[in-house]
């Protein structure tokens, strides 16, 4: 799916750390890691055509770009966290990214989503709001390379073992010598 291990063993390290501490967590699988720049929700079958033309025209304005893990953190807040992520340095091209997409998807039909951007990368969800302390994690190391060369719309699916998720359409972006 895409993310490689610059990703996945730091991510891993958190999860043993973490439930080896006690946090009790649905925890993604490593090799379901993924960066969502858009979720869009239930999906007829007949919008995977538009939305496959709204990650290409985005995807065709792009050049291959890298970001780097930053830190961990949790989603509202770790006062009463429902979502522990492993951020993104700053890296320009993702947000220029999620704003074509956004912009392609709008001219689509979709809602433009107006929450700003935050590079992420889920790798647990909490039942309930709760406090999480992070603080076990400052040794594991962080400011792996990232590449970034394509787009990709995947359909997910809740099953009782976790979401398994279906490649549905793929934008690389133009080579950066092109």
């Amino acid at each position: 799916m895409g993310l490689g291990p610059g990703a996945r063993e730091p991510i891993g390290r958190a999860i043993e750390i973490l439930e080896g501490g006690g946090l009790r967590c649905r925890w993604v699988r490593l090799e379901n890691l993924h960066i969502t720049l858009r979720f869009l929700g239930a999906c007829p079958e007949s919008a995977v055509p538009s939305i496959g033309a709204a990650i290409g025209k985005a995807a065709v304005k792009m050049k291959p770009f890298t970001a780097r893990t930053d830190e961990f953190g949790a989603f509202p807040n770790k006062r009463r966290a429902r979502v522990l992520w492993l951020g993104l340095t700053d890296a320009p091209e993702l947000n220029v990214l999620f704003a074509e997409l956004n912009d392609r998807l709008s001219e689509a039909g979709f809602k433009t989503e107006e929450r700003p951007f935050q590079g992420h990368i889920t790798f647990g969800r909490l039942k309930r709001p709760a406090p999480v302390d992070l603080s076990c994690l400052e040794d594991i190391s962080l400011g792996a390379e990232l590449v970034f060369d394509k787009v990709t719309l995947f359909e997910s699916r809740l099953t009782p073992s976790g979401p398994r998720y279906e490649e549905l359409r793929r934008a690389e972006f133009p080579r950066k010598d092109s």
